[in-house]
């Protein structure tokens, strides 16, 4: 998901309370900003999508923050957004024992504690379940990739 911000004008300090309350369960891309005063300029692309609290004059047209819907927040974000994008890391070694493995699962612990996003750790260790399953204590039947299929409903 690409990056998407949200300026608010408001000079009500409980109108902005109430749009970042309304911005804490939203995706981490996106980002809010908070004016007290119009901007300068209205053209300026770091402000992103400028809403307007109801207590200050706005443009005609232009979208307004209702605090009594904080939710209506969220629906100023684009429809479509991009699917996220991610990385993959690549970690090897010459040989076994080297410790590749557990320094691979404590990097992914980080990513994970970091992006606080979904993370896909996978061995490609010769035994069949790896050690990266039992290191973790997994179940016998924990979900691996192989069992990702190509439908949303096989990532949960």
């Amino acid at each position: 998901m690409e990056r998407f911000r949200i300026t608010l004008v408001s000079g009500d300090p409980a109108v902005r309370e109430a749009a970042a309350r309304a911005f804490d369960s939203a995706p981490r891309q996106w980002s809010l900003d908070l004016l007290e005063h119009p901007p300068e300029t209205m053209a300026a692309p770091e402000l992103g999508r400028i809403v307007w609290g109801p207590d200050v004059a706005a443009p005609d047209g232009a979208p307004r923050f209702d605090p009594d819907d904080p939710a209506s927040l969220a629906g100023l974000a684009p429809s479509t957004a991009p699917p996220e994008t991610g990385r993959v890391f690549v970690i090897t070694s010459v040989a076994g024992g080297a410790g590749v493995s557990t320094f691979a699962l404590h990097l992914a612990r980080c990513f994970a504690e970091l992006r606080r996003s979904t993370l896909l750790v996978e061995s490609l260790e010769s035994r069949e379940r790896g050690w990266l399953a039992d290191r973790l204590r997994l179940p016998a039947d924990a979900r691996t990739a192989a069992a990702v299929g190509d439908t949303e409903e096989s990532l949960a």
